[in-house]
């Protein structure tokens, strides 16, 4: 799919730009049709001064440089073909499912272990998860880095590693540059951070306690480096369309607004965007808008506002909760020009765990906060368990589902409340790969007796904890 003609991937909706620009790299055509509908397999490399580069930092940048340098090793220096960064994003998807692998089937080679393989593969092998990797979209670097920090974790709690101390340096380390990758990934940090605090079960000296809360600074100081440098350059756009797509997606919103201090002109510009296509009564980049509308807009009042009109944010959380399992970016074409393809058109190549999703999973948010309740009573359970066997590895998987279920609940509350519903369906990414991980632990756990926290015989349960 993603290296043989006709080449699969994601097509450009103009977010490639910023991508582009960052690391030298050009359209090297601007037709219309390379918008939207096609996905565009050549790009130029800039040969001289790169005068549209900002400081503008993220690890997604690690991966697209690499791809660069083998570009120019295997094939030429002036144009890069987007096949060498789906390559590196798949080396690197390899070593995650690997792990991932591991962690839920090891040290066993069981018939029904085999099985779990299988399923492994069905889920997160899916076209909606990798078919990214031929584009500019942060969604790749996000779900590998995602897959890396369970995977990671879960060899630490099942003990199957030599060097715990590596391994925890090589989560924390993961970790941050999955919060890196996109400025949308800083609400992640408080999913990582509690799974982080099950490390601190691990290691029983003090020096090492103190290395894991010295990485646990880390990634709030990663969080609020990345909302600092990143999310403030977007804040008059994110705030604008919070209200825009959120505070007046309901009935009546003149009055409404009015109530908390905002002129009722403003309810005019429903559904409107920070950079309109058509025509708009008012520019939403003015210093007018500015200065009267955006500028009062601050996170204190939105959350104010909800607080007054409850039901309509609880409608908004369900307008999340029908994005979740839609995994694939909609907006843009698969295929490139040459595949003879209606414009738009979308492969349906290994798309069967992505198809049943989003057909049959229930489209509700009070759904996944009724999962996270059932999972959290099971776990806590396997997590009293094996406090009674002198046994981490219930400890560790109560934190990790924990950490997994706070990005489920959370992530869609802090979109709703800072983005509003605009380009929900990307946003709700890391949740339905939280969820899918968190399922496949359930399943693994449950397929191999795991699931109350009681250890089988074989495997190491009387380990002590590293020092």
């Amino acid at each position: 799919m993603l290296f043989i003609p006709p080449v699969n991937g994601l097509a450009d909706n103009g977010d490639f730009l910023q991508v582009l620009s960052q690391n030298g790299l050009y359209r090297l055509s601007t037709h219309g049709s390379v918008y939207f509908n096609y996905v565009i397999e050549k790009f130029g490399i800039m040969q001289f001064y790169n005068e549209n580069a900002v400081p503008i930092y993220s690890s997604q940048f690690l991966f697209v440089k690499a791809a660069i340098a083998l570009n120019k090793v295997f094939a030429s220096f002036h144009v890069f073909d987007v096949r060498f960064l789906g390559f590196v994003y798949y080396v690197f998807f390899l070593g995650a499912i690997y792990l991932l692998t591991r962690g839920l089937t090891a040290p066993h080679r069981h018939f029904r272990n085999y099985v779990l393989a299988l399923i492994i593969v069905f889920v997160f092998a899916d076209t909606a998860f990798t078919i990214p990797f031929n584009s500019f979209f942060s969604e790749a670097g996000t779900y590998i880095l995602m897959l890396y920090c369970f995977g990671l974790f879960l060899l630490i709690t099942r003990k199957l590693v030599k060097h715990y101390r590596l391994t925890t340096i090589a989560f924390f380390a993961a970790s941050l540059l999955l919060i890196a990758v996109d400025y949308h990934n800083v609400p992640l940090t408080l999913g990582l951070l509690i799974m982080a605090c099950g490390l601190l079960f691990v290691f029983k000296g003090r020096l090492a306690q103190v290395y894991v809360v010295i990485g646990m600074l880390a990634l709030i100081g990663m969080g609020a480096f990345v909302h600092q440098t990143v999310a403030t350059r977007y804040q008059s756009l994110n705030r604008y369309q919070a209200f825009t797509h959120g505070v007046l997606q309901t009935t009546e919103p003149s009055l409404k607004v009015t109530a908390g201090g905002i002129d009722s002109q403003y309810a005019l510009m429903k559904d409107n965007d920070y950079y309109p296509n058509t025509y708009s009564a008012i520019l939403p980049d003015s210093k007018y808008v500015h200065r009267h509308l955006i500028s009062k807009l601050n996170a204190a009042w939105t959350t104010g506002y909800y607080f007054n009109h409850f039901s309509q944010f609880l409608r908004l959380l369900d307008d999340a909760g029908k994005n979740v399992m839609q995994i694939r970016i909609q907006s843009v074409g698969n295929y490139d020009a040459t595949a003879g393809k209606l414009p738009g058109a979308k492969t349906q190549y290994f798309s069967g765990y992505s198809l049943l999703m989003q057909s049959f999973y229930p489209r509700k948010y009070a759904f996944n906060v009724l999962i996270m309740a059932a999972l959290l009573v099971v776990y806590t359970i396997g997590m009293v368990n094996s406090f009674r066997h002198r046994n981490i590895e219930g400890v560790l998987k109560f934190f990790l589902m924990l950490g997994l279920l706070t990005v489920v609940i959370l992530l869609p509350v802090i979109d709703i409340v800072s983005y509003g519903t605009y380009n929900l369906s990307r946003n709700m990414f890391p949740v339905a790969v939280s969820l899918s991980l968190a399922w496949i632990l359930l399943i693994a756990d449950w397929m191999n007796r795991r699931l109350w926290g009681m250890p089988a015989k074989s495997d190491h349960s009387g380990e002590k904890a590293p020092k």
